[in-house]
């Protein structure tokens, strides 16, 4: 595909724009190197005296959760005896007691964890925890003060028996104590022990600082910052962390927590154990007074009766008896088993209790719903230690066991009447064997009775007491809630903050600030800057531009200057000399110089061009027109005798009167004079025409004029038609853009004849004038050698 050379011209201007962006930010460079090193210096002083850094502390527990198989629980051994039917817990609900504040509460209470010290430096102060610290802080608080804010209590220990407590009361005073005083403050009972290092002078005199809060304060900081995850999808492993200041301290509380965790989990378990062996002692004590009465009745039958054994000739019928008397006996026990457990429920004080499990009842119906009735009390009361009785999750499971509660109490109905109907099956088949042995004797048929009575008895009480000792031992071999695999640990290195980060972070920092302060500055910059100001806002041709001069002195062109400002109007002078030849002007040149308004540099200009087309060989005259604001005698620092003005109000004085011709210049010269009354009204007297055409007459090759500014007054209207061309002065950095409407519009009028415009005090380094960073000076020796000279630190401090 060929492109066009509209469209290369497009593409070129694209990368000249880019290239412009860039290079204006480069041209920067030196603060950009600046403001990174103050940046980074400013990060490393945060780091190493103000940025806190931060430990983690990290432990791994295992929970035994059904729903993940956390493996054989250390009961197996007893799962005959049905210890083991609802011991698992939900990984979720464990996550949420670990983090929950009644668990971290035990925890700040234990470790004192609202009582806090630190160790006041000269540049920064750190807390310090454990056998760091130098002595042992107790705190009793006042009951009727509770504390919003913490207190800080400064400390300096003046030796091993006494220290100091600094701006201390209301007066702020400095009050020494002895180790071991109660000391009463605002908040409560103060009282410090001892607690130094091998070597206790290692901590004399130096200052330390006590913060005390309040617990509940403490709490919410450290249930906030602490962290239980599981580690892996499908597993009941938990990972248990902490970010704390102190590293040990950090673990202490990890370990401390899952201590007090898994000793509320041993406590919920026992629950229903405990509940079961108190139901259990209380049948032993009736069924031991009913066995009791039951034995001395066989006692006083067989006294009565004078029996010592039974008849042989009944054996058979008596065995066949036998038989269901076991039974019976068997039936009856668990109706007396099921009514056990219908009375314990409808005791309102076991209203909100466990139910007492596995105590022999055979109807599978009824211990299933006592071990779901069981776990929703459990539940229930976690989650109350926590919450109030309101919360919607607790009013849910109330609802839950209410209605447990029902289905158990109906299964037991439906139990009890299914045991009624087979005891009454089993009595009539009992008759009708007591009728086939009919012969035996009353008092062997009373005997008999009374022995079953005693059997029944006797075989519940065993049932209970095996039962006893079942739930004891389940009592005594509890497993934890959760199995420790690993400790808290934590790593010497900081979590926080991340010096790579913050580095980062302050080196792009350094970098935006003098990014932002440019592009803000060029936003905000209403002043005139480039070239392509002049070409986008007038649309004149530009001349030329003169860079700053680093030279305090007016006249900066001489033979022997090399500099840049003196190259420039070397070649400021080639431009003009192209444009004049190429309108054929053969004799006498008049160039006049202007600006929008005063302290553009047109008289800097127009005395430095004189200057320098003198010394191509021409004869040149310097004309100072400016009668406002005189410069051009001043810059000289000659006398400013008979001038411009003093020729036209005066027709006896010629022209060769008012021409100043100095040895050191190489161009002669027409001050302004006297600063007329009337400056406009003067331009219009016909001795104005009168005057050029003499000037003209004189055969100098060029004749410059430095005219007023073209904005503030007329008088450069009234003079242009005497110009054979313009140069139309404009500083950078110091004539708002808005101003170019000015030259703009009499650019475009034509006001003044072959206007061009000048750019003035451009920096070459930075590329002002042509927008592109090439200037002059750029090696072939015409840049000033002594800044080459400079020593080191000079140039150092220049930038």
């Amino acid at each position: 595909m060929n492109t066009t050379p509209e469209h290369q011209y497009t593409n070129m201007e694209d990368a000249i724009s880019i290239r412009a962006l860039v290079e204006k930010y480069l041209m920067h460079w030196k603060w950009f190197v600046i403001s990174v090193f103050l940046a980074l210096v400013i990060t490393f002083l945060y780091l190493r005296y103000s940025a806190t850094p931060i430990y983690q502390a990290t432990s791994t527990i295992l929970v035994k959760d059904k729903k993940a198989g956390s493996g054989i629980s250390e009961l197996s051994a007893f799962e005959d005896l049905g210890l083991l039917g609802n011991s698992t817990n939900s990984v979720e609900n464990e996550i949420e007691v670990l983090k929950s504040r009644s668990l971290m509460r035990k925890v700040v209470q234990k470790l004192k964890l609202d009582i806090r010290m630190f160790s006041v430096g000269n540049v920064r102060t750190s807390e310090i925890y454990g056998y760091q610290n130098p002595v042992v802080v107790n705190f009793r608080p006042y009951d009727t003060v509770a504390i919003t804010v913490p207190v800080n209590f400064e400390l300096v220990i003046d030796s091993p028996e006494r220290f100091t407590f600094l701006n201390f009361g209301k007066d702020s005073q400095s009050v020494s104590f002895g180790f071991g005083d109660p000391v009463a403050t605002e908040i409560g009972i103060l009282t410090l022990l001892p607690d130094f290092l091998e070597n206790p002078f290692e901590d004399i005199h130096k200052k330390y600082l006590i913060q005390i809060g309040s617990v509940e304060r403490a709490v919410q900081a450290y249930s906030a910052a602490l962290n239980v995850n599981i580690v892996a999808k499908g597993t009941s492993v938990l990972q248990v962390s902490l970010q704390d200041p102190v590293r040990d301290k950090a673990i202490d509380i990890i370990d401390t927590l899952i201590k007090f965790y898994n000793s509320e989990g041993i406590e919920e378990k026992n629950l229903v154990s405990s509940n079961t062996l108190r139901f259990i002692e209380e049948r032993l004590s009736v069924i031991e007074k009913e066995l009791t009465e039951v034995e001395k009745d066989v006692e006083d039958f067989k006294k009565e009766n004078r029996l010592t054994d039974i008849e042989s000739e009944a054996k058979l019928f008596v065995e066949a008896s036998g038989s269901y008397t076991l039974k019976i006996a068997d039936v009856e026990n668990q109706i007396s088993l099921v009514n056990f457990l219908q009375e314990y429920l409808n005791k309102e004080e076991n209203r909100n209790g466990l139910l007492p499990a596995n105590i022999g009842i055979e109807d599978n119906t009824i211990n299933s719903f006592i071990a779901q009735y069981n776990e929703l009390v459990i539940q229930r009361n976690r989650i109350l230690s926590s919450s109030t009785p309101e919360n919607p999750v607790i009013q849910n499971l109330n609802a839950q066991l209410n209605q447990f509660r029902g289905n158990i109490m109906e299964s037991i109905q439906n139990v009890l009447s299914s045991l009624e109907i087979t005891k009454k099956n089993l009595i009539i088949n009992e008759r009708i064997i007591d009728g086939q042995i009919a012969s035996v004797p009353r008092q062997e048929r009373i005997f008999r009775s009374i022995g079953r009575q005693q059997l029944i008895k006797a075989t519940l009480y065993e049932y209970l007491l095996q039962k006893r000792e079942e739930t004891a031992i389940s009592l005594n071999v509890t497993a934890p809630i959760a199995k420790v695999i690993d400790s808290a640990y934590g790593s010497n290195r900081p979590v926080a903050p991340k010096k790579n980060i913050i580095y980062l972070a302050g080196l792009l920092l350094g970098l935006l600030f003098p990014f932002g302060f440019i592009y803000l500055k060029d936003l905000l910059d209403t002043k005139v800057n480039s070239r392509q100001d002049l070409e986008k806002l007038v649309g004149a041709p530009i001349i030329g531009d003169i860079p700053k001069s680093v030279s305090s002195d007016a006249l900066v062109v001489s033979a022997s200057d090399r500099s840049s400002t003196s190259e420039a109007f070397r070649l400021l002078r080639t431009n003009l000399n192209f444009i004049l030849t190429e309108n054929n002007y053969q004799f006498t040149k008049t160039i006049f110089v202007t600006s929008t308004t005063k302290g553009e540099g047109k008289s800097f200009v127009s005395l430095n061009l004189a200057s320098v087309l003198s010394l191509s060989n021409k004869k040149v005259l310097l004309v100072g027109a400016d009668v406002r604001n005189p410069k051009v005698a001043e810059y000289l620092s000659i006398k400013d005798g008979k001038g411009f003005v003093h020729f036209l109000v005066d027709e006896k004085i010629k022209i060769e009167d008012i021409i100043t011709k100095d040895k050191s210049l190489n161009f002669d010269i027409i001050t302004s004079g006297v600063i007329p009354p009337n400056p406009s009204e003067l331009l219009l007297n016909n001795r104005v025409a009168h005057f050029f055409s003499e000037i003209k007459s004189l055969k100098y090759d060029y004749i410059i004029v430095d005219t007023a500014p073209v904005s503030l007054v007329t008088d450069t209207m009234l003079l242009a038609k005497y110009a054979d061309m313009f140069i139309y002065v404009t500083r950078v950095h110091f004539l708002d853009k808005r101003m170019l409407q000015v030259a703009k519009d009499i650019y475009q009028t034509k006001k003044l004849p072959r206007m061009t415009m000048l750019l003035n005090d451009t920096d070459y380094e930075k590329g002002y004038g042509y927008g592109y960073g090439y200037g002059y000076g750029y090696g072939y020796g015409y840049e000033n050698d002594a800044n080459h000279k400079k020593p080191l630190w000079k140039k150092l401090l220049r930038i």
